[in-house]
């Protein structure tokens, strides 16, 4: 039996064995805190040519972290060895087979998956971090998230990302499994051990794991993940526009589905998004049953026409806390003097004759859209509102202590 340790600190075993046969072995756990290798019996497991068998050491105490995960790899080429009376032998260490091990390089692992995750509390390599196949949100979408910018180490609105998680866990009668302090401690320590600077965080909280049938009921204690991304939650060049499409796909009204739970099933935006990579256009934009502007997949719209800027209502979309803090920018006059800002019903016209629109998101910031069908808006450059908000929301997020007061669990008329 060979062995290494991972990053998160639990050790690793490996067991090859013959092509068919019987195992009843040994395994040894390092248990966290204690410095102690534990000898835990894995038990018999019968094996057939051809099968790879993953199991997990169960039974340690509450304290002792991760329970080890031991790998039985199969080597149909190798006989029993019958010299020793065992029929297992041992392996040297393979750094393909062991992803968790500290000797996989940091290039051989995707990017996105580089770092630490936290999944209950517990810190892991995000590569290796899972969820069980039962889990409801996995199975149906059965759970909330969120999504926070990170501004040069800074969390911006992180409070009102967790006022507003918590409305959609209490609407959807989910239990969160932590306090909002304890997400926030587990936030600030996952940023840490990332390291990160500029990015994202991501918090998921699932139902839970449970029988695989669509009775919330099943599912018996919610889960928390959180992960984290590294690269900035803005890619696009400010003075590249957005390319937009009309998409025929319409939002989901609130009569079947309350718009301000951010659920962790997207599949209305995903099939719009769909539409508009078939047109060659960036994103789509959602109407409503009646043909009204709602919103983007994941972002908010907004057009000029004179001093007024327009956006739609907030009771038939999500109510995005970018959107909420623009609107506080412009009636701070960030916008420009004399520009006011309305929310009102808009159709297509509204958008085609504007001088300018822009959209805003956590993962867009603040941009600007070049043409919608086709059909350049405006001069199809970016409008003077839209680089004043753009520097002041940039602005915004690098500073000190910007934690704004939003309130987004109301409908606007």
């Amino acid at each position: 039996m060979s062995a290494c340790t991972s990053s998160a600190g639990f050790r690793v075993d490996e067991v090859t064995l013959p092509s068919t046969g019987t195992l009843t072995s040994f395994a040894t756990a390092w248990v966290p805190r204690t410095g102690l290798l534990c000898p835990y019996v894995l038990g018999q497991v019968d094996i057939g040519a051809g099968a790879m068998v993953f199991a997990h050491i169960r039974g340690l105490p509450d304290d002792a972290g991760t329970p080890v995960a031991v790998r039985l790899a199969l080597n149909p080429n190798r006989p029993p060895d019958r010299a020793s009376g065992s029929n297992t032998r041992s392996s040297q260490p393979n750094k393909k087979d062991h992803p968790m091990s500290e000797n996989v390089p940091e290039a051989a692992v995707a990017e996105y998956k580089r770092g630490f995750a936290c999944v209950d509390g517990e810190f892991v390599p995000a590569a290796t971090a899972s969820v069980s196949i039962f889990d409801h949100s996995f199975l149906y979408g059965d759970g909330v998230f969120e999504t926070i910018i990170c501004r040069g180490g800074r969390l911006f609105a992180l409070r009102p990302h967790l006022d507003r998680l918590w409305a959609s866990c209490q609407y959807l009668q989910i239990t969160p499994p932590y306090d909002q302090e304890q997400i926030t401690a587990f936030i600030t320590e996952l940023a840490k051990r990332n390291e990160l600077s500029d990015g994202y965080v991501r918090v998921v909280i699932s139902r839970g794991e449970g029988y695989p049938v669509s009775d919330p009921r099943k599912a018996l204690k919610s889960k928390l993940v959180i992960s984290m991304q590294g690269a900035p939650a803005v890619t696009r060049p400010p003075d590249v526009g957005v390319k937009l499409a009309i998409a025929s796909t319409r939002r989901t009204p609130p009569i079947c589905l309350e718009p301000r739970v951010k659920s962790n099933n997207y599949l209305n935006h995903i099939v719009a998004k769909l539409e508009a990579i078939a047109a060659g256009a960036d994103d789509a934009i959602m109407l409503d049953l009646e043909g009204n502007v709602a919103e983007l997949p994941v972002a908010n719209i907004f057009a000029r026409h004179g001093d007024t800027l327009a956006t739609p209502p907030s009771n038939g979309i999500l109510a995005g806390i970018t959107r909420e803090t623009i609107l506080r920018l412009v009636a701070e006059g960030a916008a420009g003097p004399g520009l006011r800002v309305v929310q009102r019903v808009m159709t297509a016209y509204d958008l085609f004759t504007a001088a300018e629109v822009f959209i805003v998101g956590t993962g867009s910031g603040v941009a600007f859209v070049e043409s919608i069908d086709g059909r350049r808006i405006g001069d199809g450059t970016m409008g003077p509102a839209t680089k004043r908000l753009m520097d002041a929301y940039t602005e915004l997020l690098g500073r000190d202590g910007a934690e704004p007061d939003l309130q987004l669990t109301t409908k606007e008329a």
